[in-house]
């Protein structure tokens, strides 16, 4: 009777136990490692390449779409029925009136409530939304033509060329993209950055002091798909409103970047559109280009920035004489084989300008072709003939392709980030000493430390052993 009693007492407090723990550590749940990639077949593009999650083991296809959402790789989504209706990405909403979507787990098509079935560890989702048209499903490796007053007549956009953009870009993004340059070079091309990269960028850009760096910032951040007034602690876009002494350079960038994603900057603030727009006429030399500093040769890249820059305000007859004058003496220099981003940046002033361009002024299909040569072997592109493939040559080689192929600047999100679109930083880490990405199912979930076992265990062991002193006792 003894022995039953104890046994019962000990049974109980075990019991007790377990449920402390699983109150104290309700955490250590099993995770899942799984990827997801996101394609449409009305532009033929990913919105999300296959990309490498943290889930809880058990957790739905719904449930990834959710991470997807709060780590801002799509905008939202809708379900009926454990079916996907409706998925809005880059400001763009692919829903049931146009095509529908179809899920497949490990390259099997769930054909019934595919958002409802629960995910393991390896499982691979991918979700395609198909088109009803049938004059786009037809070509599947064609992409959607474009019109423009300059490449309509010089440059033809093919398949080919595609799949050079895709090799530029699946290179760049291999070796790591996390400065701001490299960031918008990934999202000109279609391809999403990986949560490791835009984090590490979003740590750097948050201790970053100088202008211009803040500025290829601010615009990295759309290209990101956060908004800079939000992605961090501080208003990135006022605090450059009002930084003082912004370089010609900085400000050329701080007028695209508050462009790209149409930023409010009051009319009173020290660096207003008006005021950056003044400051960079000023910069005008008589032989059209612009120098960044007074009495200095023209910069040929410097004057492509600029004649970038000015694109939106084309109507204005004062910036419309000096970027037609800046694009008239860039089309006047001659390639030499050592300018390589130089002649890269011209191609992106005039795809900016293109639809105000006369159609001799320069011969669009032999600058781009020219770029092409420079691409190696391994999909990068190199400055010079048969040299190694470099970054900055290859960020520059993609502006081009992603100007040629929307004809307009390649700094232009195709859909504005509204609200306070950010992505939770986790503790800073350099991705160059990492290997695979990993990311938490939960951004504000922290891991408690295993010491903190110790004393459960010990406080249950006490509980145990002075319960069967008592029964001994009795």
């Amino acid at each position: 009777m003894m022995r039953k009693k104890v046994k019962n007492i000990s049974a109980l407090l075990l019991s007790l136990c377990v449920v402390i723990l699983d109150v104290s550590f309700p955490a250590f749940a099993a995770s899942a490692a799984v990827s997801v990639s996101i394609f449409e077949t009305v532009n033929y593009r990913y919105f999300i390449r296959p990309l490498n999650l943290t889930i809880e083991e058990g957790q739905t296809v719904s449930d990834l779409l959710d991470l997807l959402v709060s780590y801002a790789y799509i905008d939202s989504f809708e379900s009926e029925d454990g079916m996907l209706t409706s998925l809005t990405a880059d400001g763009q909403t692919f829903d049931q009136s146009v095509g529908h979507w179809s899920i497949s787990i490990n390259e099997v098509e769930s054909a019934f409530a595919p958002l409802s079935v629960p995910l393991s560890s390896g499982d691979a989702v991918d979700l395609t939304f198909l088109s009803d048209s049938p004059s786009e499903s037809e070509s599947e490796e064609e992409p959607i033509p474009y019109e423009s007053a300059l490449f309509s007549s010089f440059f033809d956009w093919d398949s080919e060329k595609t799949q050079i953009l895709r090799e530029s870009a699946l290179w760049l993004e291999e070796s790591g993209a996390s400065d701001p340059l490299a960031l918008i070079a990934l999202g000109a091309a279609g391809i999403s950055a990986s949560y490791r990269d835009i984090t590490f960028f979003l740590q750097t850009l948050s201790e970053e002091t100088d202008g211009e760096a803040l500025a290829k910032g601010a615009l990295a951040c759309g290209f990101c798909g956060v908004n800079a007034t939000s992605a961090l602690d501080v208003d990135l876009i006022s605090v450059l409103s009002e930084y003082p002494d912004l370089s010609r350079e900085a400000t050329a960038w701080f007028l695209i970047a508050a462009d790209s994603n149409q930023y409010v900057i009051p009319e009173t603030s020290l660096n207003s559109r008006d005021n950056m727009i003044n400051y960079l006429l000023a910069a005008k030399n008589e032989d059209g280009g612009f120098s960044t500093q007074k009495g200095e040769d023209s910069d040929p890249f410097f004057t492509s920035i600029v004649a970038i820059a000015f694109a939106p305000y084309i109507h204005d007859p004062a910036v419309n004489e000096a970027t037609m004058d800046a694009l008239t003496y860039l089309a006047s220099l001659p390639y030499d084989g050592d300018s390589f981003v130089e002649y890269c940046a011209s191609i992106c002033a005039f795809a900016s300008n293109s639809r105000h361009l006369p159609d001799d002024m320069i011969d669009g299909d032999a600058m781009v072709n020219r770029v092409l040569d420079f691409q190696t072997e391994n999909g990068a592109f190199s400055s010079h003939m048969d040299t190694a493939s470099d970054r900055e040559s290859t960020i520059w080689a993609i502006f081009v392709l992603a100007a040629a192929r929307s004809e307009e600047s390649p700094f232009t999100l195709s859909a504005t980030i509204d609200g306070d679109a950010t992505i939770p930083l986790p503790p800073k880490t350099d991705p160059s000493t990492e290997g695979t990405a990993s990311y938490p199912s939960n951004p504000n979930h922290k891991t408690p430390s295993p010491w903190l076992w110790i004393p459960v265990l010990l406080l249950s062991g006490g509980l145990i052993y002075v319960a069967m002193r008592w029964a001994r006792t009795k």
